[in-house]
């Protein structure tokens, strides 16, 4: 959604609340390329004009590369994601360095709902692409085995699936795909407050949310716009995850999202997104490490190997062990024999019997008692 004026404002309601600015000096997303599923991407634009390869359209009948916009989303998303710098605009993407592959999936008729089938040929066709990550801003109410073939198959491949949760109209909250697939990061739009957006698609496949509330972005053509939704803050996720990707090459989509939501910024829990983790903070996931949730295995222990011992040895050991026993056991009889002969000496022999008991004498006559305490008269 379109709204003239207010750029300054906006802007800081953006990137500054998606993470500082020094994040670019840990990572700016060079050497990555993000798939955005769209309108196209209008590859002129001044601060994209460069960084935006020809892509594809997947369009039925509407054949062709996908670097033009028909409409303006696939701009926009592409400005949040890795819009440059220039001049004094104070405008930026969150991966200024990216490349960007416009896959278009819808055309200049089509409003943000897609059909499954065309969203899996865009997927398979940024997946043929070689593309790092995968931002669809786009949604498909209805649910699709290929849809489901082709976000997995993307996954498999290393490739992160960033989706918006959608933007429905009215009070309804249709399911969105490919959001709510498994393995997707699903992203909502939040405030300057980091509250949920009220149109923004909500349920418990929501885990991340990023800047979708008048935020300033790249306009078809030239010059800026002020946008509101979903597809925007999915663009904002997607520039994070390449910062991340660049950084560290290695990482899986799984470790991708738990190092997003484990640093987020905490938002306001709410009974429509349980799973929120809060607002994406890009420079605390580029420069803060998690823990692990569990315990890690401590390393087998391996007792040291007994020592050999030579068995000749061993017995002589043995018999010096049982001489030495004899040895003490004679010394100590002999002690004793010694000490046996001169007590019997000294008693002549006599066998040593204990003396007679005292026999009482009854002749003693009873004296009277002694009375210590008497009274003196």
């Amino acid at each position: 959604m379109r709204r003239p004026g207010h750029h300054r404002q906006a802007d800081q309601l953006g990137p500054a609340r998606a993470g500082p600015r020094p994040r670019h000096a840990l990572s700016s997303g060079a050497g990555q390329k993000i798939a955005v599923l769209s309108t196209g991407v209008d590859g002129q634009h001044a601060q994209l004009r460069g960084r935006v390869d020809a892509g594809a359209s997947v369009v039925p009948g509407v054949p062709g590369a996908g670097n033009t916009d028909c409409s303006g989303l696939g701009t926009q998303v592409a400005g949040a994601v890795a819009g440059g710098q220039l001049g004094d605009t104070g405008v930026i993407g969150v991966a200024p360095n990216a490349r960007i592959v416009p896959i278009r999936v819808a055309d200049q008729r089509a409003g943000s709902e897609v059909s499954p089938a065309v969203l899996a040929a865009g997927i398979n066709a940024a997946v043929n692409a070689k593309v790092d990550v995968i931002c669809v801003p786009v949604v498909a109410y209805t649910d699709s085995e290929e849809l489901e073939a082709a976000v997995r198959a993307a996954i498999a491949a290393g490739i992160p699936v960033v989706a918006a949760s959608g933007d429905p109209p009215g009070q309804d909250n249709p399911k969105p795909y490919p959001a709510s697939s498994p393995g997707v990061i699903a992203v909502t739009a939040l405030n300057a407050a980091g509250a949920v957006v009220a149109r923004a698609g909500s349920g418990d496949f929501v885990t991340l949310g990023a800047p979708g509330a008048a935020v300033v972005t790249l306009q078809t053509g030239s010059g800026l716009v002020v946008v509101d939704g979903t597809g925007v803050a999915a663009g904002y996720v997607a520039g994070a995850v390449a910062l991340l990707q660049a950084k560290n090459a290695k990482l899986s989509p799984a470790a991708v999202e738990r190092q997003l939501t484990g640093t987020a910024t905490p938002t306001q829990p709410t009974s429509r997104n349980k799973a929120l983790a809060g607002m994406v903070n890009p420079y605390r996931a580029l420069s803060e490490t998690l823990v692990l949730t569990s315990g890690a295995p401590m390393p087998g222990y391996e007792p040291p190997p007994a020592a050999k011992t030579d068995p000749a040895k061993a017995r002589a050991r043995d018999r010096a062990l049982i001489v030495a026993a004899g040895a003490l056991g004679v010394a100590v009889l002999v002690g004793m024999v010694a000490i046996g002969l001169r007590t019997g000496r000294r008693r002549s022999w006599r066998p040593m019997l204990a003396p007679p008991p005292m026999e009482p004498n009854d002749s003693v006559e009873a004296m009277a008692p002694v009375l210590l305490f008497e009274e003196q008269r």
